[in-house]
């Protein structure tokens, strides 16, 4: 919006005219599809012709306000209607430039690093990678198997008792059997799968062992992509959208052979918990949906047809079906896990991050697919460490007693193990801030 302080109404600053042209100038956008549109001679003139078009006229303003949730008085009305027409025309020139490359981010880029403070060494003691406690034998019951720890998993690859591609086998028959239930999947990529596997066991009885997570099969949130494999972010306008480049969080996984079962079911356009083909299913209670957005990956692993998982988080994405489906999620701090290669929701909050069956887990593949990267410039290369073995006793837990009035039994149990596991619960007021606040960026760079 192009003013000066002159034409702007007393009592209105700079500031809330652009909010106010930002707010209503999506609205004559929609009335004209094809975005083309004029100002002329103080009046704007629609470049369509139907009973719809019409001036943008200090009462369709009025009426507009309802939706933005804002009030004008009338001189400001009058000065929007004068210059709504030159951000339409702006918001048209967009529209003719074509849609932007996925992999495009705004030149102003956000790094989540505290101004004038360097980074220490390391974030704390311990190896992140370490399998803790002892494993026993691999049980006989296929079940068993396939709800196993990672670190119990990689054991018995490690002894023999079990091979990278007899697990991967187990675990798409699982997907067969119990995927038609649950719609955890959107692509099952088993040849893939099978020849990842048989290349992490020729690696390994070659002495080549890269790590807890060699062999191990996962499943990544459908907006992750993997070349030449079908990447439909959920919806149904990409539906048989191939890849042509590789995420950093895959390449990653592949460098430590991983193997990748599929892509899981995600919210349409990582925004809530259906997708073009059927609602993701909590696997313990499956009239419920698996909740939004990395509804597939904890539906899957909670499921036990999956070791572990990749989900995203940019607004309680991570969490919010971990908590739904019993799984356990880690949405690390913005920037320590690359996203280049999945698709951009929001870029100052998408962040990418562990689904599993365990807490000891999250460390052995967060330490995988953590780590700085040129391709994502809001990455950063911060150290981490996991002392897996350390006790919890003193450990201090703040709650607040409002957030469990209607929890339940179960909410009222995390309570209990945390006590009697020698953590110290302190009661916390905390402020009440403006969480919401943060849909204000989300949609507007969504809608970007």
């Amino acid at each position: 919006m192009r003013s000066n302080s002159s034409s702007v109404p007393t009592g209105t600053s700079r500031r809330e005219a652009l909010i106010a042209a930002a707010s209503l100038a999506a609205l004559p956008i929609a009335g004209n599809a094809a975005g083309n549109s004029r100002h002329q001679g103080g009046e704007l003139e629609a470049s369509m012709d139907g009973p719809d078009d019409q001036a943008i006229t200090p009462a369709i303003i009025a009426g507009a306000e309802r939706m933005a949730g804002i009030r004008f008085t009338d001189s400001e009305r009058e000065m929007i209607a004068r210059t709504i027409g030159e951000q339409i025309d702006l918001f048209a020139d967009r529209v003719k430039a074509g849609a932007m490359p996925n992999d495009l981010a705004p030149a102003m880029v956000f790094r989540a690093l505290p101004p004038d403070r360097a980074l220490d060494p390391a974030t704390s003691t311990g190896n992140p990678e370490m399998v803790v406690g002892t494993v026993g034998p691999c049980p006989s019951d296929p079940v068993d198997v396939a709800y196993a720890s990672i670190g119990e998993l990689g054991t018995w690859i490690r002894r023999g008792d079990l091979t990278s591609e007899s697990l991967t086998r187990l675990y798409l028959d699982r997907i067969e059997r119990l995927d038609p239930t649950l719609h955890c999947m959107i692509t099952v990529t088993a040849e893939r799968a099978i020849e990842q596997a048989r290349a992490a066991d020729r690696a390994l009885a070659a002495g080549d062992d890269r790590g807890p997570l060699h062999g191990i099969p996962y499943g990544a949130k459908d907006i992750i992509d993997v070349a030449d494999v079908r990447a439909t972010w959920g919806a149904t306008p990409f539906k048989d959208r191939i890849a042509d480049t590789t995420a950093t969080v895959i390449e990653k996984l592949d460098a430590r052979h991983a193997v990748m079962l599929g892509k899981t079911a995600v919210g349409a356009l990582a925004y809530g918990d259906i997708w073009f083909d059927a609602q993701c299913r909590n696997p313990w209670n499956t009239e419920q949906g698996s909740s939004g957005s990395s509804a597939g990956s904890a539906s899957g692993t909670s499921a036990g047809l999956m070791a572990f998982a990749l989900g995203t988080e940019t607004y309680g994405s991570i969490v919010s079906p971990c908590a739904r489906c019993g799984a356990t999620g880690l949405r690390p701090t913005f920037g320590r896990v690359s996203r280049y290669g999945a698709m951009s929701l929001c870029w100052s909050l998408d962040k990418i991050g562990p689904i599993t069956r365990r807490v000891a887990d999250t460390a052995l593949v967060l330490a995988a697919i953590d780590g700085i990267d040129p391709r994502d410039p809001s990455s950063v290369g911060v150290p981490f460490a996991c002392d897996a073995e350390r006790p919890v006793t003193g450990l201090r837990v703040g709650w607040n007693p409002g957030w469990f009035e209607n929890a339940g039994e179960a909410g009222h149990r995390i309570l209990r193990h945390l006590k009697d596991s020698g953590c110290t619960l302190v009661e916390v007021d905390l402020p009440d801030l403006p969480y919401s606040a943060l849909l204000v960026g989300l949609y507007a760079e969504a809608a970007a």
